[in-house]
């Protein structure tokens, strides 16, 4: 039996004998012990747009996120035509954030989200073209005006051919002539069969372009009807619409807690769209490396000049630096690598990028292992730079040592990546872009082991005493695949954190 604040009311009657664009039955969401939907019950049926009103904080946002998969929902169902959310079923969200990158540009967004999709790189030409931003084709996201961003945003959500459109506030920031556009996409998304939800406070639009419109207040849809009587009688909706919310019963605690949720996220997605999502993902990290932010050169530079302090302070003409060389070397790797993957992991977070992702049905160990794997290359070419110079810098001589000293570094580096990678992701979700400056002391207690590890063999090649090998290799054999596989279960947990 439902709790006292998550009593449904009466369910709606059917659409017809074809499966609704959405059904939603008992959903209930609390934030804490602070009941946010209460037993909603919704059905859209397909062939219709429903304009979804209501005050601030009354939960239309967080409906949606339950509607699009992404926020985990403590009770309840959901159906999307007749079926639990799964990828490729035409849904797309079109939220308050752009789900775009800043530092690349508007085409290379899309083209990014096309790959995702599994659509022909020329969409993004395309819709950029419809939506008449071809000039703004090689504009980064970050130069661009609040409502070009908007208009970009519903480039990507058109991509391809969208059957069901949830929208939050789309039209924010749109001039008249884009607003008019955007009510012909969702006009014609509907003629085609599919289904809109669109959240908004401009009531004589929404009851212009929608078929029905619902109030929420309270978490609960307190009233709901056809939107046609109301057309051309915008002021007195307003005036119905403030005698629901102020009719509207208060919020209760529950005690159905956090820890009582369960998650919903879209299902469906295969070993094809696996392996898609991970190239879409390296080929748009790649470019963010080499754009804007130049954080390869950055991770260079700190590298070279972390050679030359040391060169430096400790004269190679009066101190053996033999002995401290790889520890040098791998400090000023990890000073440099850290802060720099720590802000490549922000990157998701901004503008809600990764909801979109997993709106789409994606897979975010897919993305993490894309991230992982451009940090890797990363990490060989900075490796391949800073160990020469370091040598030299430094007047190391490595002999016949060099090839056991690289085979270390690599077999150090491969469990480094893989570890800095999870951990920049984790500190980066809770602190954004302030993560880089705290990662190296975060980080310092979880890859010391490797640290030591790789630094004692290397220094073993290095100094002519290596010593037992095989322990300090199984150590960081066993170090790498650890951290290799731990993200296929706990990256999915970060990203819906």
């Amino acid at each position: 039996m439902a709790t006292s604040w998550c009593e449904a009311p009466a369910p709606l009657p059917g659409a017809g004998s074809d499966p609704p664009a959405l059904e939603v039955k008992g959903l209930c969401y609390a934030y804490g012990y602070l009941s946010v939907l209460a037993g909603l019950d919704l059905e859209l049926g397909a062939g219709e747009i429903l304009a979804l009103l209501g005050p601030n904080g009354a939960g239309k946002s967080t409906l949606l996120g339950v509607l699009a998969g992404l926020v985990p929902a403590a009770k309840g169902t959901v159906l999307r035509w007749g079926r639990p959310p799964r990828a490729g079923d035409g849904t797309v969200l079109l939220g308050h954030q752009s789900f775009l990158f800043e530092e690349l540009t508007a085409m290379e967004n899309l083209e990014y989200w096309a790959r995702l999709a599994g659509l022909p790189l020329g969409r993004a030409g395309e819709a950029l073209a419809a939506e008449g931003l071809g000039l703004s084709a090689s504009v980064p996201v970050h130069r661009l005006s609040r409502g070009t961003v908007q208009r970009l945003a519903i480039c990507r959500a058109w991509l391809g051919s969208p059957r069901l459109v949830l929208a939050d506030e789309p039209s924010t920031g749109l001039d008249p002539d884009a607003a008019a556009r955007l009510w012909a996409r969702l006009g014609a998304v509907r003629d085609s069969g599919g289904a809109a939800v669109v959240v908004g406070h401009d009531v004589p639009a929404l009851l212009e372009h929608a078929d029905r419109y619902a109030i929420l207040a309270a978490g609960r849809l307190l009233d709901q009807g056809e939107a046609a009587p109301w057309r051309g009688r915008s002021d007195q909706f307003v005036e119905r619409y403030r005698q629901v919310v102020a009719s509207a019963p208060r919020r209760r605690p529950t005690a159905l807690g956090v820890g009582e949720r369960v998650s919903s996220p879209v299902g469906g997605a295969g070993a094809a769209d696996w392996w898609r999502s991970l190239g879409a993902v390296l080929a748009r990290d790649g470019r963010l490396w080499t754009a804007g932010s130049e954080r390869l050169g950055l991770v260079l530079s700190f590298g070279l000049l972390a050679a030359l302090i040391f060169g430096l302070a400790l004269d190679p003409t009066t101190v053996n630096l033999r002995p401290v060389f790889v520890g040098i070397l791998w400090v000023a790797l990890m000073l440099a690598g850290l802060p720099a993957f720590g802000a490549s992991l922000a990157t998701e977070w901004e503008n809600d990028a990764l909801d979109g992702y997993r709106a789409a049905g994606h897979d975010p160990a897919a993305l993490f292992y894309g991230k992982a794997l451009v940090h890797l290359a990363v990490m060989v070419l900075a490796e391949a730079v800073l160990v020469p110079a370091f040598l030299l810098l430094l007047q190391v001589r490595a002999g016949a040592a060099l090839l056991p000293l690289l085979g270390a570094l690599a077999l150090g580096t491969v469990g480094f990546v893989a570890a800095s990678t999870l951990v920049a992701a984790v500190v980066s979700r809770a602190l954004g872009s302030r993560a880089g400056a705290v990662l190296p002391l975060i980080s310092l207690p979880l890859l010391s082991p490797l640290l030591l590890g790789t630094v004692r063999l290397a220094q073993g090649y290095l100094d002519g005493t290596p010593g037992p090998v095989a322990p300090w290799v199984w150590m960081q054999v066993a170090y790498a695949l650890l951290f290799w596989a731990l993200p296929a279960v706990l990256f999915g947990l970060v990203a819906e954190a």
